[in-house]
């Protein structure tokens, strides 16, 4: 049995955008046999845990109707969304300079991030 070659129809980008501001359906027009979603690749690790973590989030798992791995999924992303919100809490909006110190002092060592004096300063003469 022969496999029906369907080709895409072909624009440009100017017509594709203007149909899409039209709110027109472009999905004739897209190839998406090869999409991929950035950042979201799947990859395998392995972690050990105590028999009496498992047992409690095997237990969790069933009281809630998923699998294990869900539930640890969830509880991970849980925790890395509280400590995103804490970062975008230590940002002053109102100084830059000072936005790219605290981003950065998350990750450096005390010794290496400037005081909080020094940053509030250097806001303050505009980065001088």
């Amino acid at each position: 049995m022969k496999k029906a070659n369907k080709k895409k129809k072909r624009i440009t980008a100017e017509e594709l955008d203007a149909l899409h501001d039209a709110g027109a359906d472009i999905s004739e027009y897209l190839d998406l046999s090869s999409t991929r979603r950035p950042g979201m690749e799947i990859r395998r690790i392995n972690v050990d845990f105590p028999t009496w973590m498992i047992e409690q989030m095997d237990r969790e798992a069933e009281r809630l109707g998923v699998t294990r791995q869900s539930i640890i999924k969830v509880w991970i992303a849980e925790r890395l969304s509280a400590s995103d919100k804490k970062i975008a809490r230590k940002i002053d909006w109102r100084c830059p300079r000072l936005n790219q110190v605290n981003l950065i002092s998350t990750s450096a060592t005390p010794s290496a991030v400037p005081s909080p004096s020094a940053t509030a300063s250097s806001c303050a003469t505009g980065g001088r």
